[in-house]
């Protein structure tokens, strides 16, 4: 699938692992996402991450096609995306021109797929780590939420969250998410990546 994880494959890297490209046998591309030893979830924990990824199916919301778990080896399978993060978009990596319009386009889409995940998944999914890398363009330049590794289950009253957030800052909020995302549009309005202290809106 990935030929033996080559380097020639590898497309990304995080926290959890590296990220390769593979081939499935009926020709369609795939994203692998294997994780490094030190990062490797419990059985509990990676099992409770399938169910949370296999509930989700939205145009803007990456998908997950399948995933692989023993004892040496913790990966997930997503659709691959072909034009890259919108991170590599903004600075000119891609060699794709991202005019106005186009800028619009994707957020409006990344808007969606975010309200997607708070408002009718069920339970709740708070991304917690919504930023430029994390936005993937298809090859329309559609935009995909990507990399759910912080995501966090709402496993209680969806209402009794929002009423808790009118007067904390939890850090199982969705406004987390909206400031990240308010961040992300000015990067996309502007066409240039953003530093308004990301880090410390995420933690």
């Amino acid at each position: 699938m990935t030929n033996n994880f080559s380097e020639t494959n590898d497309i990304g890297s995080g926290g959890y692992g590296k990220v390769y490209r593979g081939t499935l046998p009926n020709g369609h591309l795939v994203a692998v996402k294997r994780a490094l030893q030190g990062s490797m979830q419990g059985a509990l924990e990676f099992k409770t991450e399938i169910e949370l990824l296999s509930r989700v199916h939205h145009k803007n919301v990456v998908g997950l096609v399948g995933f692989c778990f023993d004892q040496a080896e913790q990966m997930l399978v997503y659709e691959y995306i072909p034009s890259g993060t919108l991170k590599d978009g903004l600075s000119g990596k891609t060699g794709i021109r991202l005019d106005w319009m186009r800028r619009l386009k994707i957020a409006l889409g990344a808007a969606r797929g975010l309200q997607y995940l708070h408002d009718l998944v069920n339970p709740p999914i708070i991304h917690r780590d919504i930023k430029s890398n994390n936005i993937l363009l298809d090859e329309r330049l559609n935009a995909k939420v990507a990399d759910f590794g912080l995501s966090k289950l709402l496993l209680q009253d969806w209402d009794q969250v929002r009423l808790d957030e009118e007067t904390e800052d939890s850090p199982r909020s969705s406004p987390r998410d909206i400031k990240s995302n308010n961040i992300l549009l000015d990067e996309r309005l502007n066409a240039k990546v953003a530093d308004f202290g990301l880090s410390k809106l995420l933690l």
